[in-house]
């Protein structure tokens, strides 16, 4: 049994030094550039949040989950004057605009979507690396690598584990 801690899999920690911080959460200015058509500021926050966190995860997580040192880092990042609201951050995932955005940040990064038809594609990477990997952790890791290499937004983990499973039950 093969669990997220075992893998290579991005997740959020819940300490993320000042460092870290720095070098993955403060925006750049073109990514400052990117968030200036947004008039809202939940919305211009939803955004440059969004696009941090897929920058460092490889998905889309709900931002109200974001520790609340990465959100406050961001937020004082872009020199916003009224502080965004754990409620306005829940709205906001429940929202059109998180979904449009999101397209948004897959054009600007040129990340595609990992979608059902891609499913047979993961499969044969994951059957193939089970012809040399054991172990669920190996075969994941395995498709995690090229998921990233070819550009897509990282499923499920869960997705990934069934897809890892059926291929070295397969062998």
């Amino acid at each position: 049994m093969s669990s997220l801690h075992e893998t290579a899999y991005p997740r959020l920690r819940s300490t993320i030094t000042d460092k870290e911080l720095k070098e993955y959460y403060t925006p750049t200015p073109e990514e400052l550039n990117l968030i200036a058509s947004e008039k809202k500021p939940i919305l211009r926050f939803g955004l440059i949040l969004n696009l941090k966190l897929l920058q460092r995860l490889g998905y889309f997580v709900p931002l109200a989950s974001a520790p609340p040192s990465i959100t406050r880092h961001v937020f004082d990042s872009i020199d916003s004057k009224r502080p965004i609201t754990v409620k306005q951050l829940k709205d906001y995932d429940r929202s059109g605009s998180r979904s449009r955005q999101q397209q948004q940040l897959r054009e600007f990064l040129g990340i595609k979507p990992f979608s059902l038809s891609d499913q047979p594609w993961l499969a044969q990477i994951a059957e193939n690396a089970s012809e040399t990997k054991e172990m669920l952790a190996d075969i994941i890791n395995v498709m995690l690598e090229e998921l990233a290499h070819h550009h897509y937004e990282l499923p499920g983990f869960t997705v990934l584990k069934r897809i890892a499973r059926a291929a070295r039950n397969s062998q």
